[in-house]
């Protein structure tokens, strides 16, 4: 199973009701999906097929009701990437809104972990240099002492959860590191299998 923490570079963009995108940041082509120019007038579930963006692109549009901790697969040719981003939708001057503002950051640091220790089995420069320290200072310690994961009922639920979606966002949470010192993450599960 793989954990991501995030990266600092970030992007946006407006989708209307037709789930077309509008406008987008130049932020995009950091993130490597494509330039500003090429992303206007395609379809959000075009970008990002392997997520549910559509359903809940629609979701937000029908309660105006902004959406966090959104989990993004972009499929490349050495494998996935993840982004994590939010809904919110734009001032509506009717009932409801009629378009989408999409803010997403890569997820980029990453840790594989056995799931029934949580030991650290793998883990690259960016989520060490996140966490504080080195890579070799994290081998073997078990992320699951501490953070969102700490409790065995929910890491159960998350785990079955997992099993069936392959992936789930995490959301920003804190996890201690070092003699009570805290670092606050966002983070996601990806199966190792997924």
């Amino acid at each position: 199973m793989n954990s991501f923490g995030t990266a600092d570079n970030a992007a946006s963009m407006v989708i209307g009701s037709d789930l077309r995108v509008e406008k987008s940041s130049l932020g995009w082509r950091q993130l490597g999906l494509s330039t500003a120019g090429r992303l206007k007038g395609k379809r959000i579930d075009e970008l990002f097929p392997a997520a549910d963006i559509r359903a809940k692109t629609l979701d937000v549009l029908a309660s105006g009701q902004p959406l966090e901790n959104v989990l993004l697969a972009v499929a490349e040719t050495h494998g996935t990437r993840y982004l994590s981003a939010s809904l919110t939708p734009a001032a509506a001057d009717g009932p409801k809104p009629r378009k989408i503002l999409l803010r997403a950051c890569e997820l980029a640091g990453e840790l594989v972990v056995d799931e029934d220790s949580g030991e650290i089995l793998e883990i690259n420069d960016a989520a060490a240099e996140v966490l504080g320290g080195t890579r070799e200072q994290w081998m073997g310690r078990a992320v699951w002492e501490s953070g969102i994961l700490n409790d065995a009922g929910n890491r159960r639920t998350s785990l079955a959860t997992l099993e069936r979606k392959r992936a789930m966002h995490l959301g920003r949470f804190r996890l201690s590191v070092e003699r009570g010192q805290q670092v606050e993450i966002e983070g996601a599960l990806i199966s190792a299998e997924g």
